[in-house]
C-alpha cells in the first residue's frame, strides 16, 4: 500500500516537473485563445442549422436551461443573449461560413494541443504543414461525434427520464441521474482520448491514452466546479473589467479546460516512459532525451 502510495505520488511530481518544463501554462493559453475563436462560430452553425431544419422550436427551451450545468456562473446569461440573438436573426445565409471559420478555428486549438504533445513525448514534429492541419481538421470532427453524444444526454436526459417515469411508472431517482452523468464523463473521457490517440507524431496504442484522459477528465471537473465556486462568492470580473467580465470568465473557463487536456497528455507521456525505461535498461540503451516511440 505504501509502495503503491509512493509511486503514485512520483508519478504526480513527475508529470508536474514535465508539465512545467514543456510550458502547458503558456500552451493553455494559445489553446484558450483558439478555444473562444471556435466556441461563437460553433454557436452559430449549430444554431443556424437547427434554424434551418425547424429543431430549434423544439430543442431551444432545454439547450438555455443546460448552459448553467456546464458554463461558469456569469457566463450563461452572455452565451444564452448571443444564442437569442442568432435566433432572432435566423442566420441561414451563415451557414456555410460559420462552418468553415468553425472548422479553421477548431483546427488550431487541435494543433495546439498537437504541439504539446509531441513536446511531452519527445517527438519531431515531422509532418508538414498541410499534414498537419489536415490531421488538426479530421480531430474536429471526430471530438465532434462524442460531443454530440455528450450534448444529447445531457439536454435531453431529464426529459426520458420524464418520459419513462410516465410511461411506465418506474420510479428512477439517483439511479437515473448517476447514469446519464455516467454517460457525459464517458463520452469527455472518450473525446480527449481521441486527441490523445490521434494528435501525436508516434505510435499509440488507446491502453496508453485513456489514464491521461482519464485524469484530464477529472481535472476538468474539479476545475470547473472550484472556479465555478470562485466566481460565485469571490469573483467580482465586472469591477475590473466591466460587461467585458462575462467574457473573461468564459476565456479563464477554457484556459483551464485546455491546460487539463494538456497535463494528461503529460501523464500519458510519463507512464510511457516509465514503461519504456524497464526495456531500455535492460538492453543497455541510454534514455536520455530520446523520443518515446519512432514517429508515425
Amino acid at each position: 500500500m505504501m509502495d503503491r502510495s509512493r509511486r503514485w505520488l512520483n508519478l504526480a511530481k513527475q508529470t508536474a516537473t514535465m508539465a512545467l518544463e514543456d510550458d502547458c501554462l503558456g500552451r493553455a493559453k494559445g489553446a484558450a485563445y483558439s478555444f473562444i475563436l471556435f466556441f461563437f462560430p460553433l454557436l452559430l452553425f449549430l444554431v443556424a442549422l437547427l434554424v434551418v431544419t425547424e429543431v430549434i422550436t423544439v430543442i431551444f427551451e432545454p439547450v438555455i436551461n443546460f448552459l448553467p450545468r456546464v458554463l461558469p456562473q456569469g457566463t450563461q446569461t452572455l452565451v444564452a443573449n448571443y444564442i437569442n440573438a442568432m435566433v432572432a436573426s435566423e442566420p441561414t445565409n451563415l451557414l456555410v461560413g460559420a462552418f468553415l471559420i468553425m472548422v479553421w478555428t477548431g483546427s488550431g486549438m487541435m494543433i495546439t494541443f498537437i504541439e504539446g504533445l509531441n513536446r511531452a513525448y519527445r517527438v519531431p514534429a515531422a509532418r508538414s504543414l498541410v499534414k498537419e492541419r489536415l490531421v488538426a481538421i479530421g480531430l474536429v470532427f471526430l471530438v465532434g461525434l462524442p460531443l454530440v453524444v455528450l450534448a444529447l444526454v445531457a439536454i435531453f436526459g431529464s426529459h426520458v427520464e420524464g418520459w419513462l417515469i410516465s410511461r411506465f411508472h418506474l420510479t428512477l431517482p439517483w439511479v437515473w441521474k448517476l447514469l446519464r452523468w455516467s454517460v457525459v464523463l464517458l463520452a469527455t473521457t472518450v473525446m480527449i482520448s481521441i486527441i490523445y490517440y490521434v494528435g501525436p507524431n508516434r505510435q499509440q496504442t488507446w491502453r496508453g491514452v485513456i489514464p491521461g484522459a482519464a485524469l484530464a477528465t477529472t481535472i476538468w471537473i474539479v476545475a470547473t466546479a472550484a472556479f465555478g465556486a470562485y466566481v460565485r462568492h469571490f469573483g467580482r470580473y465586472n469591477v475590473i473589467y466591466g460587461s467585458l467580465g462575462a467574457a473573461i470568465i468564459l476565456l479563464v473557463w477554457m484556459y483551464l479546460s485546455s491546460l487539463a487536456v494538456l497535463v494528461g497528455g503529460e501523464f500519458n507521456a510519463v507512464l510511457a516512459r516509465g514503461r519504456r525505461r524497464p526495456n531500455a535498461e535492460a538492453q543497455g540503451c541510454d534514455m536520455t532525451n530520446t523520443p518515446l516511440l519512432p514517429p508515425a
